[in-house]
């Protein structure tokens, strides 16, 4: 069975003692905000298996090897992985890649 977000934050939330950050308590909606953020941020940096999902061409990507990370593009019309380096790997070398995760920069 699937846990809902929203019950795996209100799990996370009840059952976490005692919270301290700084010079006080974290409220019940702060711990909650920060479970869904760090889940948010775990589902949208993801490994996809190359056997179930191939990525778009024009997204550059981080894609895995059996020894190396690599970062480059899917072309489609050839499908394979270009790497920065300009190597090329087949879909028989590459299991598994992923988006680069985006980083959100902090607002002062």
């Amino acid at each position: 069975m699937k846990t809902t977000l929203e019950h795996a934050a209100a799990n996370f939330v009840d059952n976490y003692e005692k919270p301290q950050c700084g010079d006080g308590l974290l409220t019940k909606h702060d711990l909650d905000f920060a479970f869904k953020k760090g889940a948010d941020f775990a589902l949208k940096n993801q490994w996809h298996k190359c056997s179930e999902e191939l990525p778009m061409l024009v997204e550059r990507i981080i894609f895995r090897t059996s020894t190396i990370n690599h970062i480059g593009w899917f072309d489609n019309e050839t499908n394979k992985f270009l790497a920065e380096n300009n190597i090329w790997f087949s879909l028989s070398q590459v299991k598994y890649w992923m988006e680069i995760p985006q980083i959100e920069e902090k607002v002062k």
